[in-house]
């Protein structure tokens, strides 16, 4: 059946001149002013973009004072505009409020850079009150100041922006020559119907809307105005920000595989960039996540269904479909495939999806493979979309996603995110994921250093969420080693961002100081990257591997990870992650020890390059599962032979078919269990860079700026108590410090030093000189530093 939506692109692309430059500028259109100077431009060289340094970030100002953003401090804004979710004319919608013009203007005047969002997985409504001449009266956010005015209830979104409706108060698609959407055989979609075609499904071939709520609004108020006919009154706990009220907004996520929705987007927000002239944009729900993190509840749907039969013509032959029981590819469901074992209860959560076959079976790994091409398809087009309007534009323009390291195919995202922003709970998981936790346990490297690797750049921005009760004045000094956690593993936390009942830790005056902090080194410290004995290879398609029909098994793979990376933490070891997408030469020489963490899947490729590594001298841990299935190329299943077989006996190689850092993990950092870890990466040869009499509860971390003789020794402290937010000072402790990269017999002169605590930072002042001694000929630091409270840094330059 072929694609017949790319015709019903191609006629109506003239029909608004908004449109008709926006296509030009698609179609690759140079934009000069006929002398050439567009040709001389490109000679002259790159400037750096405004990101490219350590940048602080902000959501919202907890205060909820735009017109004061001096507190905070931060050097850019998100969430100024909004796009994505209700159709093009939303960017009508905004501007004729009050709010992001107000915010927009606030960020400018307070010289930070407004930077938008625009959701890239959902879609929906919102309640408006709409006057017999077509003005908007209240919407659902204002929906309790309605005063009386003569009008009717109607859902603004996306299918009312579709439809044309005779009550639009804004432009519709067919002012902006938008063509419909279509079932993905090309038929028109039914009245009322556009959801059902492009929602993502459940398993039982369901869908719902997620409700929010305003729960200023009265019954009597609800029922005049209409609202309770269309609505429903929700009763969600009291510290869920929109989970109680009259519900005044629905939406749902969107199949990713519908192609007439990705140039939907790709259209808007090119319009958005060349409207609005933002310094960034911010996608929600970017790239291949979230729909194989609970597959029953999110990895369905009609285009879905439609492009996975093509997939599967292309990439399987007759008789191996046949051999999975498949012989009639045209009216193949894969929905109804998952649930051959299914007899009777729970069909999203019974023993027919927990169950290993569906960890070898051919047919559910090339969906698995195929929904995540298909979502990063969309991210990379995004992208692109984004960067070129950008470029017609004259603007420099930041493209950064939501990206939740851990999620599916989050770390696939390979050069199409500027920066990765994403979310983490302190309390709880998503899904099957390993819970960072509370200071003084909680460790925030595994997903930090995840989500620095994704971006272009050297840091990330987190959000890290705590429930309600962390939050306010008696919480800062939880902020602040929240944030300095994040700091000295790669990521600048952002602030003032909430979710369901989840929410940023600390004060806009606590922001304030953890941002002055990180603008006093940044100078300084920007670009680097860490200082690295021991790589730590994360698998992308190995987590893929680890999805039943039901999600995750976290003891196959992600528990491994997780506890290798608190033990290299709590043991002062050098280390970074490296994807196994990542393995040639010369990304693996930066490192003496290579751990796989039961990394399933790994390529013949992979395996060769793995092989030249240890053949070169380097030292490799394998742990657990590792090596035992597939690349997605043959779709994740279970190897005949282990693909590093031929390095079981190899003298460089320490193997173990155990899961020890999960028994770390779940031992709660056992003493035996870290001893166990000890051995597996204790090679004759092998000397870690940095040694210290310093606390397993005090992180060590030696960056380096690449190609320059600076380094940098963070040393953070996670002793605080929750109860009281009292944080117990760091002891002063001795520090070795190997400078393998410094030239030998260089002299080291002066030492600085900058420490952080409640009250704020000290200042870069130099250390004392017999706190400090330095072998030039062995490139050898001996340090004696003092007690700290949150946080101390060192420069080696």
């Amino acid at each position: 059946m072929k694609h017949t939506w790319k015709e019903n692109f191609k006629g109506e692309r003239a029909l608004s001149l908004t449109l008709a430059a926006l296509f030009l500028g698609m179609a690759g259109c140079e934009k000069t002013d006929g002398t050439g100077k567009a040709e001389e431009a490109a000679e002259q060289p790159a400037k750096a973009s405004w990101w490219e340094g350590y940048t602080t970030i902000a959501t919202d100002p907890q205060s909820g004072k735009w017109d004061d953003l001096e507190t905070i401090g931060a050097e850019a804004y998100r969430s100024v505009r909004h796009g994505g979710w209700y159709g093009s004319w939303f960017h009508d919608f905004s501007e004729a409020g009050t709010y992001s013009t107000t915010a927009e203007k606030s960020v400018l005047e307070a010289g930070g850079k407004p930077l938008y969002y625009y959701d890239a997985g959902e879609i929906g409504d919102f309640a408006m009150y709409v006057s017999p001449e077509n003005k908007p009266i209240v919407n659902g956010w204002s929906w309790h100041t309605w005063d009386g005015q003569k009008g009717s209830f109607q859902w603004f979104g996306l299918e009312s922006f579709m439809n044309d409706v005779a009550w639009a108060p804004y432009p519709t698609a067919k002012d902006y020559g938008i063509p419909a959407f279509t079932m993905p055989d090309g038929s028109p979609i039914p009245e009322g119907q556009l959801y059902d075609v492009l929602a993502m499904r459940k398993l039982d071939n369901t869908w719902d809307y997620m409700w929010s709520g305003n729960s200023n609004i009265s019954d009597d108020l609800a029922l005049t105005t209409g609202l309770s006919k269309h609505s429903q009154r929700l009763n969600g706990p009291a510290d869920v920000q929109g989970g109680s009220g009259w519900a005044t907004a629905r939406i749902t996520y969107f199949d990713k595989s519908n192609p007439q929705m990705l140039e939907f987007m790709k259209r808007d927000v090119a319009e958005q960039v060349r409207r609005f002239r933002p310094a960034g944009i911010l996608f929600d729900n970017f790239s291949a996540q979230p729909y194989l993190i609970s597959p029953p509840h999110h990895s369905f749907g009609m285009w879905s269904e439609h492009t996975f039969r093509e997939f599967l013509r292309e990439n399987m032959t007759k008789a191996e479909l046949a051999a999975n029981g498949i012989n009639d590819l045209d009216t193949f469901e894969i929905r109804t495939y998952m649930l051959q074992d299914y007899k009777e209860g729970d069909m999203l959560g019974g023993p027919h999806l927990r169950n290993e076959r569906w960890l070898d079976d051919p047919i559910w790994g090339a969906y698995k493979v195929h929904r995540t091409n298909d979502a990063l398809n969309q991210g990379r087009e995004l992208y692109g979309a984004a960067k070129k309007a950008a470029s017609e534009e004259g603007l420099d323009l930041l493209v950064c996603g939501n990206i939740i390291p851990m999620f599916p195919g989050a770390e696939l995202t390979d050069g199409f995110c500027d920066v990765a922003h994403f979310e983490a709970l302190s309390v709880g998981s998503f899904s099957s994921l390993p819970e960072c936790g509370l200071p003084p346990q909680a460790r925030t490297a595994y997903f930090v250093r995840l989500g620095k690797g994704i971006s272009n750049v050297s840091y990330c921005w987190p959000s890290l969420y705590v429930p309600k009760h962390l939050t306010g004045p008696e919480h800062v000094n939880l902020h602040s080693v929240q944030a300095l956690s994040c700091f000295s593993n790669g990521g600048i936390m952002d602030y003032g961002q909430w979710y369901l009942g989840n929410y940023s830790p600390g004060t806009d005056e606590s922001a304030g100081r953890i941002n002055q902090f990180i603008q006093e080194v940044a100078p300084r410290t920007s670009g680097r990257d860490f200082a690295t004995d021991i790589g730590v290879v994360y698998g992308p398609w190995s987590l893929m591997a680890t999805i039943d029909g039901q999600g995750i098994v976290p003891e196959l793979f992600i528990n491994e990870y997780k506890g290798w990376t608190d033990y290299l933490c709590n043991s002062h070891q050098q280390w970074d992650v490296i994807f196994n997408q990542n393995l040639p030469e010369e990304d693996l020489a930066q490192f003496d020890v290579l751990i796989l963490p039961s990394i399933l899947s790994i390529d013949d490729e992979q395996a060769a390059s793995l092989k030249r590594f240890v053949d070169q001298g380097g030292r490799l841990v394998i742990t657990g599962l590792s090596g035992t299935r597939t690349g997605p190329d043959e779709f994740l299943v279970s190897r005949k032979e282990n693909a590093l077989a031929g390095l079981r006996d190899h003298p460089g190689v320490h193997w173990t078919e155990t899961m020890p850092g999960a028994d770390y993990l779940s031992g709660k950092w056992d003493q035996a269990d870290k001893q166990t870890l000890d051995r597996l990466i204790a090679f004759k040869s092998f000397t870690p860079s940095v040694s210290t009499d310093a606390s397993s509860s005090v992180e060590v971390n030696l960056w380096k700026q690449p190609g320059k003789n600076e380094y940098t020794l963070d040393l953070m402290n996670n002793q605080l108590d929750l109860e009281t937010d009292v944080m117990t000072p760091a002891p002063a402790s001795r520090l070795s410090v190997h400078l393998k990269d410094w030239p030998r017999g260089k002299a080291l002169t002066q030492l600085e030093i900058i420490t952080v605590d409640q009250a704020g930072h000290s200042g870069i002042q130099e250390l004392a000189s017999d706190h400090w001694s330095f072998d030039s000929k062995a490139k050898t630091l001996e340090l004696n530093l003092p007690s700290f409270g949150n946080y101390l840094m060192v420069f080696i330059d």
